[in-house]
């Protein structure tokens, strides 16, 4: 009986920890997916930027782009 109980104890222990790490990796998705939707906003609004003349060093100021990714977008 402390057997089982035992081994049911490690057993519920571990499927705690595989869904914890499970939750962890879906967020990291997550996060990882908003980062390159954001980085493909910025290139839009760089390249509309650069359409109506502005500075690389306002459109970097503004988008957190460098001026070298700015530069390759022309």
């Amino acid at each position: 009986m402390q057997e089982e109980q035992s081994l049911t104890e490690e057993m519920v222990q571990e499927i705690l920890e595989m869904r914890s790490k499970a939750r962890h990796e879906e967020a990291s998705r997550l996060f990882q997916a908003e980062q390159r939707g954001i980085e493909k906003r910025n290139i839009e609004i760089a390249k509309n930027l650069l359409k109506l003349n502005f500075p690389v060093e306002a459109i970097s100021q503004a988008t957190g782009l460098t001026a070298g990714e700015i530069e390759k977008l022309k």
